[in-house]
């Protein structure tokens, strides 16, 4: 399904939601399997998949300043939403939304990665310049 897939592939990281599984791959790609009824797995779909699957990267249409060798740092699951930290400092997050809880500031569910808001500068006047998220934990 990859062929790209280094011979020494590892997983890096993993994180156990409510019926399915994120891992960071030594590639710098997310993985995803297991339920997927509210796009949680990130692949652009709804299918539940029982063999990991790479989650999207976040669309460069949208983010134009994603840098080209972005890859996935780090990756939390929750009951039926997914957050990962990039390694541009952002937090990208897909699955449920019904509360808020992607932080995109609507309550559209999204079945690929959408990027996390910064705090806004008006409510905390303070935040440094360069702020970057460092470590993500979902609910």
């Amino acid at each position: 399904t990859y062929p790209d897939l280094p011979a020494d592939f590892t997983y890096l990281q993993v994180s156990a939601g409510y019926n399915y599984s994120l891992a960071v791959g030594s590639d710098g790609n997310a993985y995803a399997w297991g339920s997927n009824s509210q796009g949680q797995l990130g692949d652009g779909t709804g299918t539940t998949r029982y063999t990991p699957v790479r989650v999207r990267k976040p669309d460069r249409s949208t983010y134009p300043d994603l840098p080209e060798d972005f890859t996935y740092l780090q990756v939390s699951a929750g009951a039926s939403h997914s957050l990962a930290v990039g390694s541009d400092g952002n937090v990208y997050a897909w699955g449920s939304n019904g509360s808020g809880q992607l932080g995109d500031g609507t309550r559209s569910s999204r079945t690929a990665p959408v990027r996390v808001k910064t705090p806004d500068r008006k409510t905390y006047p303070d935040l440094p310049a360069d702020f970057t998220y460092l470590q993500v934990s979902a609910g």
